[in-house]
């Protein structure tokens, strides 16, 4: 079966909207901008006390990376969504799981069921959300390119957002860290018009319309060229977690770089399009020196 044969066209021609509103999470950005690097989720959270902000009884959900069916680092490291489920039920919120997969893979349900993410879920008794099967809500862009995003209205039903991504780059993209992976939020419409023109740029703009409470990047193992699905393979042994993407995005390149990336080989990460665009839509910091790296 080619990508062809998969393409789920109908799905970009479906477009239920909600009635939910959708208020974006107020963000102040922070000098500087810690960025935890460490060898485990648990490690990275504490020396930078990612998780503070959640509460006992508050609704939290974890959008992880099942944009294909391939096994990690392609998406999500099933034993990484396990330690971080644990770590925010430990803190008493109630933790749901949700994301869409790419138009040309599988519902989102079977690429669960390939990667192990949806064994975990049901292994954790929490609740495995496609949002594929959601209704949309619509957010304005101001100022942009893009104009508009539908974002899914599963979002309306959480107090809090957590961002679970992979290190690795991306052939089209060129790399696809904290705010890249917050695409599986958006209708297909929406993310087939960034594909078809300025898509890094595109993907600064849409980062507006939604703050995670905090963004980790798990690098267990990266791909540091290729991707998102297959790739050339490292085994890093690193996590990255930042409550600013910008910040966290950065500093993830810059490893990227280091492990002996081609692809991004002497990238000065301020000057791509992703970067750059989040910076002028005020995501997150805008120098290194206003970075701190806590390992």
């Amino acid at each position: 079966m080619t990508y062809v044969d998969k393409f789920r066209a109908g799905e970009i021609i479906k477009l239920k909207q909600s009635c939910k509103t959708w208020t974006r999470r107020k963000f102040k950005i922070e000098v500087p901008a810690l960025v935890a690097k460490a060898e485990t989720i648990t490690k990275a959270l504490s020396v930078i006390k990612g998780l503070n902000e959640i509460k006992k009884g508050e609704n939290v959900l974890i959008k992880p990376n099942i944009n294909s069916d391939d096994k990690y680092p392609g998406t999500t490291r099933p034993e990484g969504l396990k330690e971080l489920i644990r770590l925010i039920k430990r803190k008493g919120a109630h933790v749901s799981v949700g994301d869409m997969s790419s138009a040309f893979w599988s519902h989102t349900k079977i690429c669960s069921e390939k990667t192990g993410i949806r064994k975990i879920c049901a292994e954790e008794k929490v609740p495995l959300i496609f949002f594929e099967d959601s209704k949309w809500v619509k957010v304005e862009l101001p100022n942009t390119s893009l104009g508009h995003c539908y974002i899914t209205d599963e979002l309306c039903n959480y107090k809090h957002l957590v961002n679970l991504c992979v290190l690795k780059t991306h052939r089209l993209a060129d790399f696809t860290l904290s705010m890249k992976n917050l695409m599986g939020i958006l209708h297909m419409r929406t993310r087939m018009k960034m594909h078809a023109y300025k898509l890094k740029e595109r993907i600064g703009e849409f980062n507006m319309a939604v703050n995670p409470v905090i963004n980790i990047v798990d690098g267990t193992k990266c791909f540091i060229d290729g991707g998102p699905d297959t790739g050339e393979l490292r085994k890093s042994n690193v996590v990255f977690a930042s409550k600013d993407r910008i910040a966290l995005d950065v500093m993830c390149i810059k490893e990227l770089q280091n492990l002996g990336s081609k692809s991004l080989k002497g990238l000065n990460p301020w000057t791509h399009p992703q970067i750059s665009s989040a910076v002028k839509h005020k995501i997150g910091v805008d120098m290194d020196s206003k970075i701190k790296v806590i390992e």
